[in-house]
């Protein structure tokens, strides 16, 4: 008796495994340090530049609102990365 599709249970690191794709949150990470270098290169009065700083998240009293700023420099501090190296265009 051939089992139906319902009952395959395939793990996502399995299918990710099988075809040698990285993380899904490491996609995200990847492309918003893409993103940030890009706005980097931008000069100062550009409209993304400015956005960078813009509160993203509403936090509970006494902490300050997340911004998109804090989320990329705690990206390159998991990645062991400097703002100069992170907005170094490879040529």
């Amino acid at each position: 008796m051939e089992q139906s599709t319902k009952t395959w249970k395939l793990r996502n690191e399995y299918v990710r495994g099988s075809f040698k794709e990285a993380p899904v949150v490491d996609k995200v990470i990847e492309k918003r340090l893409r993103w940030y270098s890009h706005v980097q290169r931008r000069p100062e009065d550009h409209m993304a530049k400015n956005a960078l700083n813009l509160p993203t998240t509403e936090r509970k009293r006494g902490r300050p609102p997340g911004s998109l700023l804090t989320t990329v420099q705690k990206d390159l501090n998991e990645k062991d990365l400097n703002k100069a190296l992170a907005t170094n265009r490879p040529l």
